[in-house]
Parts: structure tokens; sequence; C-alpha cells
């Protein structure tokens, strides 16, 4: 059982290696990515919503936000290329998407969203950062 997970997991890395590798030689599709996915996260936050918002925890909601700022994260650092500025430039924008929710009918600005937002970001870019360590690819990190 132990050999089919550690090949499984070869695979999986061997497939994530490819696709960082292709992202980060073919840089205007990685912007373009970047690009509409910002445009795609900003329209859906644009949409009012008729259900009533009760100022509640739900873990499925912070769930949600965490996966969509980590590939985020992921897209800014393979465009941007830089760990930090990655970083912060996803945080700032899961804040000022918040932000933008404020005045948008139906949604309300939370604070467990953009903590949400944050560490999402942050492990969106530590995750291509792991594979890229354990591609071995160290070399095409220029930071």
């Amino acid at each position: 059982m132990a050999a089919k997970n550690k090949v499984r997991e070869k695979k999986a890395l061997k497939l994530f290696c490819n696709l960082i590798n292709y992202f980060w030689y073919n840089r205007n599709l990685s912007l373009l990515l970047f690009f509409i996915y910002l445009g795609l996260i900003f329209i859906l936050s644009s949409i009012p919503i008729k259900i009533p918002y009760y100022f509640f925890f739900d873990p499925r909601k912070l769930i949600f936000h965490f996966m969509e700022y980590s590939i985020l994260g992921i897209l800014s650092f393979l465009s941007i290329r830089r760990r930090n500025t990655s970083i912060a430039f996803s945080i700032a924008y899961g804040i000022t998407d918040e932000i933008h929710q404020y005045f948008v009918p139906g949604r309300f600005f939370d604070i467990y969203d953009m903590f949400s937002d944050s560490i999402g970001s942050v492990f969106g870019v530590v995750l291509v950062l792991f594979v890229l360590n354990k591609c071995d690819r160290r070399n095409l990190l220029k930071m």
C-alpha cells in the first residue's frame, strides 16, 4: 500500500512540476491568467446577494475564500515572480475586495474573510515554492 502511495506522490509531483515549469517559461500566459482571475474575483464579488446575511461564523465560506486566494497566490507568484511582492499584492487585493464588498448590496466587509484571504494567499505562494523546491528548480527563482 505504501509503495502505491509513493508512486502516486511522484506522479503528482511530476505533474505539478511540469505545470509550474510551463507557466514559468510562458510568462505572457501567466500574466493573462492572473489578470483574468483578478477580474473574475472582482465580478463575482460585485454580484448583489438577496439572501440575508447573518453575522455568524461559517467555515464553508472561509474555506472557499482560502481556496480562492490560494489560486490567486499561485498565479501572482507565477506572474510577479517575487515571493514577498506576490504575497503583499494578494493580501492587498483581498483587503480591497472586502472593502469593495462593503458597497455592494447584500454583501458585507468581513474581517474573517479578510483573514482567510490572507492565509490562502500565503499558502498559494508557499505551495509553489514547496513544489519548486521538491522539483529541484531553485535556479528558476531569482529572489
